[in-house]
């Protein structure tokens, strides 16, 4: 089981690391000639004029993304489903031990009956 984890981790990484890769030729080979500026709130970043150290950052700032996103997505999937669970699992702890204590008392009243001594029939009281 655990070399299966080991695996799965590495295979995440591998992705993560391959959609990096990908996201950062694009953004490095592609993109300047695609887009020749970007406007966010009125700034103008001229694309065309950004040097290697620019795109390298851009690059560096996708693959980090991509990574979080490769950590976070799955994490958050699996947390979604095991938290609910363990809500219900402990709904039911509570429900039983209340049962438990509510049948207490008839616990012991059949135990009792059961432990006392019978009197044999046929035989007659002195």
């Amino acid at each position: 089981m655990k070399a299966v984890w080991h695996w799965t981790l590495t295979g995440w990484a591998l992705f993560a690391l391959l959609v990096a890769i990908v996201l950062g030729l694009v953004f490095f080979v592609g993109l300047p000639g695609m887009i020749a500026a970007i406007e966010i709130d009125g700034h103008r970043i001229d694309l065309l004029q950004l040097r290697a150290d620019h795109w390298a950052l851009m690059a560096l700032g996708v693959a980090i993304a991509s990574l979080v996103i490769a950590v976070v997505v799955p994490l958050f999937a699996v947390l979604a489903v095991t938290v609910p669970l363990a809500g219900m699992a402990l709904a039911t702890l509570a429900a039983v031990a209340a049962l438990g204590l509510v049948l207490a008392p008839v616990g012991l009243l059949v135990w009792w009956l059961w432990r006392t001594p019978r009197s044999k029939t046929g035989t007659t009281a002195p």
